[in-house]
């Protein structure tokens, strides 16, 4: 979003209304998918995450199916990046 917004102001500094209006469009979209993953991720993502207990609900084909456990998060698990431990 960040090189949307500094393309749209040089395009604005440099006099061209075309791709400055491009531009702007562009950043309004990436504005708008910001805030629908931010609420997302508020919601549930992070929560999960966290450990954070969520009820769970049972449908029909779940019913006896075991019960799903979240992680309990202590903070001192190891951090992995792209799967690599």
């Amino acid at each position: 979003m960040a090189s949307y917004g500094c393309l749209h102001a040089w395009a604005t500094l440099l006099g061209n209304p075309k791709a400055a209006g491009i531009l702007a469009g562009i950043l309004a979209e990436e504005k708008a998918a910001n805030e629908g993953l931010t609420k997302l991720a508020v919601s549930k993502s992070n929560k999960d995450a966290l450990g954070v207990a969520i009820p769970a609900v049972k449908s029909e084909a779940s019913k006896g199916a075991p019960e799903r456990k979240t992680p309990k998060v202590t903070g001192k698990e190891p951090l992995v990046a792209a799967g690599v431990r």
